[in-house]
């Protein structure tokens, strides 16, 4: 009888400690997961990671020019809450935000995309920006006109009180007194991503920032799904013509460097572009004889410039005579597309699968039986 009842005692302790050891771990698992982080989904852009705790969002972004090291960090706290008790260090911002100042009119695009225009309050260089609220508030003197966004008015910047700074950041470039505000610099170095999806892909940084997450998501996922049907399209060609663009204009002749998204871009569209073995993000400053040297002989030209004249064969012969020997000049084959007349600038950015689809028209016609041009259009004789 006693041994019957110990041996009931000692499985009742032995359940109870084992009860104990699983409420212990229970509680400590449950502790664990109330501070757990999670990391958004990223899938083309190399520039940014987004970092999501209870209380706060981590943003880092990339050094473009220095991989190994962080150009940036933004801790974003939402304005209905409290502010955390210990966050790490970083550059703080309230979101979303309510009020930004945007130096470059990518800028300003990618807010008109998000229905969160009528948050800028003032620009830099309003002659590039080619959005009518833009335009109309500046008119009205809604929307200040900043300047040049490389010395942009300060002490008007200062009076907007802005809760952020949209700017692009350059290599050993920095921000002057401008950055001495106090006010949030929110740089975007979008346009040193390798890839157009990379690219496009920081709208969903910038959906955080305004609060505008969902539908900065559904944005990029149509552009994703338009972009890699046309890139599809051109993956099986086997013959891909040649390709040389831009032209010469002051001392240098500027193109793209072969890791820029750009680059990428061609090769989607089923081109061999001339430079793209080259190791440069952004655009590379070479003298005429080296383009001319490479690229005489390629099969397509083209050419972005910004003129209320249209350029032509003969006006391009006339800048610089030796333009005439080119292949594509003599064969016909130099496309422009005129920026001061279309929304380039504006809609590629988002849009990059627009671009690709009239770049893919130009070197393969067959594929796109008729489609008209949205940017690029035959050279005038």
């Amino acid at each position: 009888m006693i041994n019957t009842i110990l041996t009931n005692h000692k499985s009742l302790v032995k359940r109870l400690i084992y009860i104990s050891i699983l409420i212990f771990f229970g509680c400590s698992g449950l502790k664990k997961d109330k501070g757990d982080n999670s990391f958004i989904e990223i899938k083309y852009a190399k520039g940014f990671t987004i970092e999501k705790f209870d209380d706060y969002i981590k943003v880092e972004l990339r050094n473009p020019w220095d991989t190994l090291r962080t150009l940036q960090t933004y801790i974003l706290v939402n304005n209905d809450s409290s502010m955390p008790g210990d966050i790490p260090s970083g550059t703080l911002i309230r979101v979303p935000i309510k009020s930004v100042v945007a130096t470059a009119s990518t800028q300003c695009a990618t807010l008109d995309e998000l229905g969160v225009i009528d948050r800028v309050k003032g620009v830099c260089e309003p002659r590039y920006i080619d959005i009518d609220y833009i335009k109309k508030g500046i008119i009205k003197g809604e929307i200040s006109d900043l300047g040049e966004a490389s010395a942009p008015d300060v002490e008007k910047l200062i009076e907007l009180e802005p809760e952020g700074i949209m700017t692009s950041p350059f290599q050993n470039v920095g921000y002057g007194r401008m950055g001495k505000t106090g006010i949030p610099i929110i740089e975007c170095a979008d346009y040193m991503e390798s890839s157009p999806l990379g690219r496009a892909e920081w709208i969903k940084l910038h959906g955080l920032l305004f609060g505008k997450e969902r539908q900065a998501d559904s944005i990029f996922n149509e552009t994703e799904k338009l972009y890699n049907e046309i890139k599809e399209k051109t993956s099986h060609i086997a013959n891909r013509p040649t390709l040389i663009t831009e032209h010469k204009t002051g001392p240098s002749w500027y193109i793209a460097g072969g890791k820029s998204y750009i680059a990428s871009l061609y090769k989607d569209a089923g081109a061999h572009y001339l430079w793209e073995d080259t190791e440069k993000a952004g655009s590379m400053p070479l003298s005429y004889e080296e383009v001319f040297e490479k690229g005489s002989e390629a099969d397509f030209w083209l050419i972005k410039y910004n003129a209320t004249m249209p350029l032509t064969y003969s006006a391009l012969k006339d800048e610089i005579p030796l333009n005439a020997k080119f292949k594509a000049w003599k064969e016909k084959n130099i496309y422009t597309c005129n920026t001061g007349e279309v929304t380039y600038y504006e809609e590629m950015p988002l849009h990059p699968d627009r671009l690709l689809k009239d770049l893919a028209f130009i070197f393969h016609p067959e594929l796109f039986p008729g489609y008209k041009p949205r940017y690029f259009f035959k050279m005038e004789d």
